[in-house]
C-alpha cells in the first residue's frame, strides 16, 4: 500500500509579508547603527587629535615661560647679591619657577596620555 500526502497553504495570514518587513527593518537598523558608530569614531579621532595639539601648545607655552623665568632669576640673583631685593622675594620667584616646572611635568604626562588616546582611536 502506498500513500501520497500533498499540502498547499492557501492563506498564511500575511506572515510571509510580515517576516519580510521585519527583516528589512532589522537590516535598516544594522545599517543605521553602523553609520552611527562610524560617525562616533570620526568624532573621537578628531577630538583626540585636537587634544593632542592643545597639549603640545600648552607644553610650548610653559617652556617659553620657563625661559623667561630663567632670565628673571638670573637678574634677581644679581639684585640679591647687591642687596637690592630680599631673600624672601628671591625665594618667591624660585618657588614660582619650581611650580612652573611641576606644571610642565604634568603637561608632559598629559601629552603622553593624549598620544595613547590618539593611538587607541586611530589603530
Amino acid at each position: 500500500s502506498a500513500g501520497l500526502d500533498f499540502s498547499l497553504p492557501i492563506y498564511d495570514g500575511g506572515q510571509k509579508d510580515i517576516t519580510r518587513q521585519q527583516n528589512i527593518i532589522g537590516l535598516n537598523t544594522i545599517k543605521n547603527y553602523k553609520e552611527y558608530l562610524s560617525a562616533e569614531l570620526q568624532s573621537k579621532r578628531k577630538t583626540a587629535d585636537e587634544q593632542l595639539k592643545l597639549t603640545r601648545q600648552n607644553i610650548e607655552r610653559i617652556n617659553g615661560q620657563l625661559e623667561n623665568y630663567k632670565l628673571i632669576m638670573d637678574l634677581k640673583k644679581g639684585e640679591l647679591e647687591n642687596g637690592q631685593i630680599s631673600m624672601i622675594e628671591y625665594l618667591t620667584i624660585l618657588g614660582n619657577y619650581v611650580n612652573l616646572k611641576k606644571n610642565l611635568l604634568a603637561a608632559q604626562i598629559d601629552y603622553q596620555t593624549q598620544i595613547n588616546n590618539y593611538n587607541y582611536w586611530n589603530w
